[in-house]
């Protein structure tokens, strides 16, 4: 992001840049991503007030490592426990 903005290029960036997605994404390019077009492929984790597991996901993350995810690809897996346990007691097996 610092080098398209050096650069002037004429352009959004956009697409999957995963380093977007980390909150010191800002200080990382100092400022220099104030526009860009993110493609977030899993968007349903991301925390709004629509998807309750989506803010469990991230309220947990910040209570254990104090800032937001930098991403969200480790929502699957924190997901799928809870998926797991889900299937677990419906089959009422452990």
């Amino acid at each position: 992001m610092r080098q398209w903005a050096d650069l002037r290029v004429q352009a959004l960036p956009m697409g999957y840049a995963r380093p977007t997605q980390d909150p010191d994404f800002w200080k990382m390019t100092d400022g220099k991503c104030a526009y860009a077009l993110l493609s977030a492929l899993n968007a349903g984790n991301v925390p709004y007030k629509l998807n309750p597991w989506a803010e469990r996901y991230n309220e947990a993350w910040i209570k254990r490592w104090g800032k937001e995810p930098a991403g969200y690809a480790s929502s699957a897996a924190y997901m799928s426990l809870y998926v797991l346990k889900d299937a677990i007691e419906r089959a009422n097996s452990a």
